[in-house]
């Protein structure tokens, strides 16, 4: 059974931000204006907790902010000519399936 009662896909998706949390660490050797290591923490443990102490219907609102919040972050590395902009654009198409998909998750339950 996953740690602290989490179902599969909870912490499937947990898993997914946590990659993309990675994805932008790795990106901390080069010159970037904002601190990856905190700014991808700080939406890891926000998910993380909200899975722990949250409703589903919180759960999900939390997902579609910590995507977007993980956007915001690519937007400002984008801006700033850190990532590139294929990056970019993969990173907007699927922040708006996931965020559709969560918001359509939503309204249906």
């Amino acid at each position: 059974m996953p740690p602290f009662g989490l179902q599969r896909t909870e912490l499937r998706v947990v898993q997914r931000i946590n990659s993309l949390c990675q994805i932008s660490k790795a990106l901390g050797a080069k010159n970037v204006p904002v601190n990856l290591f905190i700014t991808s923490n700080i939406a890891l443990l926000t998910a993380w907790f909200a899975f722990i102490g949250a409703s589903v219907d919180w759960q999900l609102i939390v997902q579609i902010f910590v995507f977007a919040f993980l956007w915001l972050v690519d937007h400002r590395l984008w801006r700033a000519d850190v990532i590139s902009t294929q990056y970019f654009k993969l990173h907007t198409t699927a922040t708006l399936i996931v965020g559709t998909s969560l918001l359509i998750t939503i309204v249906v339950s």
